[in-house]
């Protein structure tokens, strides 16, 4: 049987997305249903919000009725406390609870009812104080029996003075709620501050009622802030409206559990059939990769896991054979390159020997070092006595490596033979010759080199001629603490076969204390994490702050500011301190890293 196939009889997706949609289907019924509710609701809770300002309007119009009823106001002025109650009797019926009358003063003198809930004085309630301001209030207040519908209307004598304030009240109590409720036929309650105060059902709400509530704030002319002091909630049982669609979603949910274990057992077997082959394919995979080469013969179904198993077998047989013949190749690759290896060793040791080993010039303190970027390196210094007279000599072929290695060889033994035959060649002249050498090599080496190079000679009291295109020469003044930087002139050797017009000489004098720095661009042009370069100010710096101290000591501040720098380049570095006094110089060559 193809895998295809097998795969086919898997393909339960279509139950799967049938019983998937079911109960989506029942999920937005019950979401469209809490839609619903919660609409009903909403408009149920306006209409109870407009049944209590109902109330709370008719409050307010039966205290404007008494307190412009000249006859209560003036028995109540004469005496006569016990008119209120005759009159407020009368309007019992249309459900006010409480009503009063309070002299300016705050105090109850007359009661329209057989009690009052707001106490006998009123003078530190801040509603009563704004009556008192020609304003008629009403609203829903706390009070300390309770929260009431409360309208507070001044009582003006001829309407000429304030002689009181005329209180009329509902209590929002269970009674009354209830009597709201059944209208609509919902249940409400009164919290304030969370604290359920009344309701129109006994004890606290049960949590699978659904609600929707809507807060009374304070009037903020009265009292500043708009934290609200009751808030009213309409619930509303419907639960057995949800009923019937749970209990379908349940055995919907029963009946895709049942089936996906039934479904999950057949595929199990179905699996653990299909994958046999599998994982032993697999093994011998892993076996291969762990470098076992023997050739056991794989089991080979009539699907697509056995022309697997084929193509697997027959590459495996190739992959032997091509490392049969990959295991010699690499055994000759082994040893050309320890041939090479020894021979690049052969080419350092050559250049190491090569470099000044005691050079030797007399008033002088010379320390110099360098670092090829790789095995064999294209930078170049010399110290050399000849004949009595004393030459410096630093250069820098373009690239590194071999090539550029051999370049500086060249200029070496170039340099050291003309100096040999005439040490009193001027600089300039000395350059010339050795160009027209080392151009015709590097034609035949069919390299595209050059070489930036200066070289100085070492004259009485401190004075160097020089020439030759190079880095700046750094001169450290003893006398002024500062970094003089003596621009070079001239030509590169090895681009041109006659370089002579370009070269001049050109002298420069080192007075007592007085410090020179020759380097190459591997130590500028070295850069840190942010690609921030080292550059010619910070190794100027450096060699201004340790001026003072011995060359030995300058090259290695130098140095040690330039671990942490990523050097892509050959990095030279060579430090001469003029003694004072003239003693004999002090010479160090820093070993090669």
């Amino acid at each position: 049987m193809k895998l295809l196939h097998q795969i086919l009889l898997l393909a339960f997706v279509p139950l799967v997305i049938s019983v998937g949609i079911s109960i989506f289907q029942i999920e937005s019924l019950l979401e469209r249903l809490d839609q619903t509710i919660q609409e009903r609701l909403r408009d149920t809770s306006e209409q109870v919000r407009n049944d209590i300002d109902v109330f709370l309007k008719g409050t307010g119009q039966f205290a404007t009725l008494l307190a412009k009823t000249e006859e209560i106001i003036t028995g109540i002025e004469i005496g006569d406390a016990d008119i209120l109650f005759r009159r407020g009797r009368l309007f019992s019926n249309i459900g006010i609870d409480y009503t009063a009358f309070a002299d300016s003063h705050g105090k109850v003198v007359a009661r329209g009812h057989d009690e009052f809930a707001f106490g006998d004085s009123l003078g530190d309630n801040p509603y009563f104080r704004k009556a008192l301001e020609w304003r008629t209030l009403s609203l829903i207040a706390p009070f300390d029996r309770g929260i009431f519908l409360i309208s507070l209307v001044p009582a003006v004598l001829h309407e000429e003075r304030i002689v009181g304030v005329v209180i009329a009240g509902i209590a929002l109590d269970r009674q009354f709620l209830s009597n709201i409720g059944r209208r609509h036929d919902v249940d409400i309650s009164v919290r304030i501050g969370g604290k359920q105060i009344a309701g129109s059902f006994e004890g606290a709400p049960l949590p699978e009622w659904d609600t929707v509530s809507f807060d009374y704030r304070p009037d903020e002319s009265v009292i500043p802030g708009n934290e609200p002091f009751c808030t009213v909630s309409i619930f509303e049982n419907n639960q057995i409206r949800r009923s019937s669609l749970v209990r379908l979603r349940q055995n919907i949910l029963f009946f895709t559990y049942a089936l996906s274990f039934v479904i999950m057992g057949v595929v199990i077997l179905l699996v653990i059939k299909m994958l046999t082959p599998v994982k032993i394919l697999v093994r011998a995979m892993y076996e291969y990769s762990e470098g076992n080469r023997s050739l056991t013969e794989l089991p080979v179904p009539k699907n697509e896991i056995g022309e697997i198993s084929r193509a697997f077998s027959n590459l495996r047989k190739e992959n032997i054979n091509l490392l049969d013949s990959l295991e010699e190749k690499i055994v000759q690759l082994q040893e050309t390159r320890d041939a090479l290896w020894g021979e690049m060793e052969l080419a350092k040791k050559i250049q190491t020997v090569l470099l000044p080993e005691k050079p030797e010039i007399s008033g002088y303190e010379i320390v110099a070092s360098m670092e090829p970027a790789e095995e064999v390196g294209g930078d170049y210094y010399d110290v050399i006595s000849v004949a009595g007279h004393d030459w410096i000599v630093i250069g820098d072929v373009s690239g590194h490596g071999v090539p550029a290695g051999l370049v500086m060889m060249m200029v070496q033994t170039a340099i050291h033979t003309v100096l040999t035959g005439n040490p009193e060649t001027p600089p300039s002249r000395l350059l010339a010759v050795i160009n027209r050498a080392i151009y015709e090599n590097i034609e035949k080496m069919d390299e595209s080199k050059h070489m930036t190079i200066v070289v100085l000679a070492g004259g009485k009291d401190g004075i160097f001629s020089f020439a030759g295109l190079h880095e700046d020469i750094l001169i450290r003044r003893a006398a002024t603490g500062k970094v003089e930087a003596v621009e070079t002139d001239g030509m590169w050797i090895g681009l041109e076969p006659d370089i002579s017009q370009w070269l001049s000489t050109d002298t420069l004098r080192l007075e007592p204390g007085d410090c020179m720095v020759l380097f190459t661009d591997g130590i500028t042009e070295a850069w840190d994490r942010e690609n921030n370069l080292f550059g010619d100010k910070r190794l100027i710096r450096i060699v201004e702050e340790s001026g003072d101290r011995s060359a030995s000591e300058i090259h290695r501040n130098i140095i040690t500011a330039l671990e942490l720098w990523k050097k892509p380049d050959d990095v030279t570095l060579v430090v001469m301190k003029r003694e004072q006094g003239g003693l004999a110089a002090k010479v160090r060559k820093v070993p090669d890293n």
